[in-house]
Order: structure tokens, then C-alpha cells, then sequence
């Protein structure tokens, strides 16, 4: 039984680790604007209230690695690939200056508005399975209620005010967060 909770264990710390250092490489690299003091604050006061009843709970799960172990690697890596590789989508059409002032809307964008944030939702979704506690995944369904209803209305409206010619063509064509439903 030990080893089944070292395994566990070990699989969220592994998954603090990769969303770290990927957070740290998107904030460095494709984050283009500065981060006031007070949302750094805030981003980080979030992510230890999303992590620390992780590593709580994992610590009380008394389960072997079974298939739905699997399912949560497999979410957490196809969230985590997901948000990446949009945000180096993104980056690589803003840093050249034919498209300056232009709307991005190809790539996972040209299918989803917000890849970023279906990215999240699936990583942290698979993270929270990882623990063995389904009170754990209120996490997610927080996170994705603060995208549903803060995140994407917020960006909806500045979207269509900085680029009131792309955007409306591109809101019809595009679904806001998940494919086929939202």
C-alpha cells in the first residue's frame, strides 16, 4: 500500500513541477505586458489555494494506481499541451510585424476563443484526480466558473473594442471555450 501512495504522491509533485515551470516559461517569454505587483500577488495567492488541498488530499488517499490515474495523467498533459502550444501559436504570429494590430485566429484559436483557459481547465481537471478526492475537483469547476462567467466576458468586450472589424466575424465562427457546446 505504501508504495501505491509514494506513486501518487509522486505524480502530483511531478505535476506541480511541469505547471510551474511552464507558467514560469509562458510568463517570461509570451506574456508581453508588465505584472503589477498586486496581481502577482493575487495569481499566486490562487494557484497555492488550487495546489495546497492537492497535496493535502493526495497524502490521505489510501487507493492503488488504477485506470482513472491514467485518464488524470492523460487530461493534465492534453491541458497542459493545449495551453502551451496555443500560447506559442499566439506568440509567434504577435512577435512578427506584418501582424501588428492584428486578431489571431488561427491555430487552436481558429477552433476555440479561450484554448488557453480549456487548457487549464483540463490540466488542473486531471490534476485533481490525480489527489483521489473528488472534493478536490471543486477546484476545477471554480476555475472554470471564474472563466465562464469573469475571464471570457472581460476578454469578449476588450477583444471587440481592439479589434472591432476582426472580431465579430470571428466570435460567429469560433466557440468561445469548448468545442461543439460553449
Amino acid at each position: 500500500m505504501q508504495d501505491a501512495l509514494g506513486i501518487c504522491q509522486w505524480l502530483v509533485i511531478i505535476a506541480a513541477v511541469i505547471y510551474a515551470l511552464r507558467t514560469t516559461v509562458a510568463s517570461l517569454v509570451f506574456l508581453k505586458r508588465a505584472v503589477p505587483w498586486t496581481e502577482a500577488v493575487v495569481v499566486s495567492v490562487w494557484l497555492m489555494m488550487l495546489e495546497l488541498p492537492m497535496f493535502y488530499t493526495v497524502g490521505l488517499r489510501d487507493a492503488p494506481v488504477n485506470w482513472l490515474d491514467g485518464i488524470a495523467i492523460g487530461l493534465y498533459l492534453s491541458g497542459s499541451t493545449i495551453h502551451s502550444l496555443a500560447e506559442f501559436q499566439r506568440h509567434r504570429f504577435k512577435t512578427n510585424p506584418v501582424n501588428k494590430g492584428k486578431l489571431y485566429t488561427n491555430g487552436l484559436f481558429g477552433m476555440v476563443r479561450h484554448p488557453n483557459y480549456l487548457g487549464d481547465t483540463l490540466l488542473f481537471t486531471g490534476w485533481s484526480l490525480l489527489t483521489g478526492n473528488a472534493w478536490i475537483l471543486i477546484l476545477p469547476a471554480l476555475m472554470l466558473s471564474s472563466f465562464v462567467f469573469g475571464h471570457i466576458p472581460r476578454m469578449t468586450r476588450h477583444l471587440a473594442s481592439r479589434y472591432p472589424q476582426q472580431f465579430p466575424d470571428y466570435a460567429k465562427q469560433t466557440v468561445r471555450l469548448i468545442p461543439w457546446v460553449y
